[in-house]
């Protein structure tokens, strides 16, 4: 059976617009915008390839279109084989090569992000556990709009459970001369300074 006829055969109910492969065979490998199905495959032939117990497992044989127009047709015997291409004609290359081109995802690299040095931020920072806490860093928190001084070395847990410790909420702190074990949530942490 001639090419030509299978062709005029297969079924073009479920056309998949998956184009990241083709675009591969034409050497465009950056990141293309979805193209509203004029660039579309049918399964010539296909079969779930049993070794693939990870990701898309479908290979065989698969007929492209652009435009309702046969561009291609490809061939992959199995999920570690590359597909293989064959053109319709110079021309079909070019003009899918053309068709993906003008669906990249345009970038402009000359453009940073900018900080804005007027942003408002929060008097301080709330850390969630107290195994997050640096005994260089954190020797004061501000706790009911006062300084107060953060007690080094954080009592250990009574079980001595250093995973208890470590994810605890709650901070021992002096406040006015004394010690009170207050949850982190009720304190704020200065930013940058010790």
């Amino acid at each position: 059976m001639k090419l030509k006829v299978i062709l005029e055969c297969i079924s073009r109910k479920f056309p998949d617009n998956y184009i990241r492969d083709i675009a591969e065979a034409v050497g465009v490998y950056e990141s293309v915008e979805d193209d509203a199905g004029r660039l579309v495959y049918y399964w010539v032939q296909t079969w779930y390839c049993t070794d693939a117990w990870v990701g898309d497992a479908w290979v065989g044989v698969r007929a492209y279109y652009l435009d309702d127009v046969l561009v291609a047709v490809s061939r992959q015997p199995g999920r570690k084989f590359p597909e293989e291409f064959k053109w319709v004609s110079q021309e079909a290359f070019l003009k899918v090569k053309a068709h993906i081109k003008s669906l990249v995802v345009k970038e402009d690299e000359d453009e940073a992000p900018l900080l804005d040095v007027e942003e408002d931020f929060p008097d301080g920072y709330r850390i969630e556990f107290r195994g997050q806490l640096l005994r260089q860093i954190h020797e004061h928190v501000l706790f009911e709009n006062r300084v107060v001084k953060v007690v080094w070395p954080q009592p250990k847990p009574e079980t001595n459970n250093m995973l208890e410790y470590h994810i605890d909420k709650n901070v021992v702190i002096i406040d006015m001369g004394v010690q009170k074990t207050v949850p982190l949530s009720e304190v704020l942490f200065s930013y940058g300074t010790p």
